[in-house]
């Protein structure tokens, strides 16, 4: 199987000369004789050195390997982000370690395998015969503890092929613990937006959610289920492209209902707009026992409706609500155990925090319009974030004021977010947590403690608000935008937003690598290939590609042109895999008709 990731022969040697092992060797003999005996964690390889003599556990080797990568919330492996975001360097860092010495491939192919991002269709199809046909004699499924789909379009002529593939890798990787499904968004796919629903189907579209529930065949929502019983315990799934609730929801119940594991689940964006669906108010409840977290972005008050009187969880403590539907009904049944909970349009909540939440202890919500005081009642609340549309002010800050009558005992920070803030602070709650920042001082803490009359505004009134937020406070990097936390507020550095950075440094945010703008220099060389002392079946296919796209500097007409006719058709995954690699050398990603030929899946 031919080698595609890792470094080139000029990245240096793979493999270390003997001198090279023999100094490793000596270096390796410092570590305390207690740490060369701990065991390895279950399921978790043990590392041999080149010569025979154990090297250095796993529990060694993991962390230094963890210390090369960005934090999670810092990059994200969108394609919109192009190839020198920080998650492209992480991976390509992953692929060069595989490749140090043998002492490292173990261990190294583990940490590389642990969470698998699938961008491009044909990964899916790689992916699958990897796991079938890997020559190392090990077990690589059993190393993957993550999936995630992210902005993965589909060639229609391929559809029967990645779908047979998905479903075989689902199938393998039994040790599973999240899996993620987050298709293209229409601002960077707007092909579907203006197309005449009675003109042809398009030649591309998103990985289909339906797939992923158990409509039609293969049933991938079998093996999701499965999974979902055997200790899969984090679900994210964007079903904003699902508008009709008689093909989803159905199955949406049958694969939720083995969801005795999970912790975490999101469910973002779906609605109904089929009325039959109201049997769900008299099914059976879901009970969901171990979940812990549940951040949801419902559109219809039936959606509503059914996890307010048809799920169970007992244990649920965080909670992000995004959606224009009152929460007071939802907070009155779920709510009993939440420590942490984000909604909107919910002021009018504040009053009854003491009996819609109990042992609330952080509230985030938006108070679009000025309110002269706030009337808070809550024995538990410490930490109170106000949602704005603006950048914030500390004069805004200053002018928050709490009722006379208010009941919070336990307050010891209110903050104003900024808009730019609001997503951060749903999707990450602990990021940007208040006691990450000790209070300015300056000031007390919280308005209601500061004496009248002390002015302790930072804020000088001749400048624009933004300008707060060019210095100072702590700075968060998330998907490679700039947050600035300080203790009364927080909002994104307007020097790194998207609109103002050159796409250059934007893709580049935080990672002091020089990248050349020709990728393929990341993709191992047939020649160093052969000369690497590394199986090149450790490494399988690729996990993920380093090339931007899958095809030349050819228009989208000219595409169409080509696959126009072979749209009733449907490839193997045979040919699908041919496809694939001739992107990664550089070709055309779309074979023709005479290279499709003898090529073409019958399979229904």
């Amino acid at each position: 199987m031919a080698q595609s990731a890792g470094c080139t022969a000029s990245d240096g040697d793979a493999i270390p000369t003997e001198s090279k092992a023999r100094q490793g060797g000596e270096s390796a003999s410092t570590i305390p004789q207690s740490a060369m005996h701990l065991a390895p964690q279950i399921g978790q390889p043990r590392s041999e050195a080149s010569n025979g003599n154990p090297s250095l556990p796993y529990e060694i080797y993991d962390p230094i390997f963890r210390m090369t990568q960005p934090l999670s919330h810092e990059y994200s492996p969108s394609v919109a982000l192009g190839p020198r975001n920080p998650w492209m360097v992480g991976l390509r860092t992953k692929k060069a370690l595989t490749l140090v010495c043998k002492a490292w491939s173990g261990p190294a192919t583990a940490f590389l395998y642990e969470d698998v991002v699938i961008r491009r269709m044909g990964q899916i199809c790689a992916l699958a015969d990897t796991l079938l046909h890997s020559g190392s004699g090990r077990n690589l499924a059993q190393l993957v503890q993550s999936i995630r789909l992210e902005d993965c379009i589909v060639l229609r002529h391929c559809a029967d092929s990645v779908r047979r593939s998905l479903y075989h890798v689902l199938g393998r990787c039994s040790a599973l613990t999240s899996f993620t499904y987050h298709p293209t968004s229409p601002s960077m796919w707007p092909f579907d937006v203006d197309r005449d629903p009675r003109g042809p189907e398009s030649p591309e579209f998103n990985i289909d959610p339906l797939w992923l529930l158990g409509f039609g065949r293969p049933n991938l929502g079998h093996s999701l289920a499965y999974l979902l019983q055997q200790g899969l315990r984090t679900l994210d799934l964007d079903l904003s492209g699902i508008h009709n609730g008689e093909q989803f929801i159905g199955p949406l119940y049958a694969m939720l209902s083995n969801a005795s594991c999970v912790t975490t689940i999101v469910l973002n964006s779906f609605e109904l707009r089929w009325r039959r669906d109201e049997w769900l108010l008299s099914a059976p409840p879901l009970t969901f026992p171990a979940l812990e977290t549940l951040h949801i972005r419902p559109q219809d008050a039936l959606i509503c409706d059914w996890m307010i009187n048809r799920w169970e969880m007992p244990q649920l403590k965080s909670l992000t609500y995004r959606s224009e539907i009152d929460p007071i009904e939802f907070l009155e049944v779920h709510g009993s155990k939440l420590s942490y909970a984000y909604f909107g349009c919910a002021a009018h909540t504040l009053p009854q925090l003491s009996r819609l939440l109990p042992v609330i202890e952080h509230l985030t919500l938006p108070l679009l319009f000025e309110l002269e005081e706030l009337m808070v009642n809550s024995a538990t609340l410490r930490y109170l974030d106000i949602m704005r549309e603006s950048y914030p002010t500390f004069s805004d800050y200053k002018s928050v004021t709490f009722a006379s009558d208010a009941h919070i005992p336990a307050l010891k920070r209110v903050r104003l977010l900024g808009y730019g803030a609001w997503d951060v602070a749903a999707e990450y709650p602990r990021l940007i947590h208040p006691e990450l920042l000790p209070v300015d001082v300056d000031g007390p803490e919280t308005p209601q403690a500061r004496p009248k009359g002390q002015d302790t505004e930072p804020h000088n009134a001749n400048k624009e608000p933004w300008e707060d937020w060019v210095a100072g406070g702590v700075i968060h990097r998330v998907h490679g935008e700039v947050l600035r936390q300080k203790w009364w507020g927080v909002a994104h550095d307007p020097w790194w937003c998207p609109g103002y950075v050159f796409p250059r440094f934007q893709y580049q945010l935080g990672v002091d690598v020089v990248v050349d703008d020709d990728d393929s220099s990341y993709v191992c060389s047939a020649s160093s290939s052969e000369s690497s002392d590394v199986n090149a079946d450790i490494l399988g296919e690729d996990v993920d590609v380093d090339e931007d796209s899958w095809y030349s500097e050819e228009t989208s007409s000219d595409r169409s042109e080509d696959t126009g006719s072979m749209d009733d058709m449907q490839l193997d995954q045979e040919t699908v895999l041919r496809m694939f690699r001739a992107g990664l050398a550089g070709d055309l990603m779309v074979v023709d008709e005479a290279q499709a030929e003898g090529s073409v899946s019958h399979d229904s």
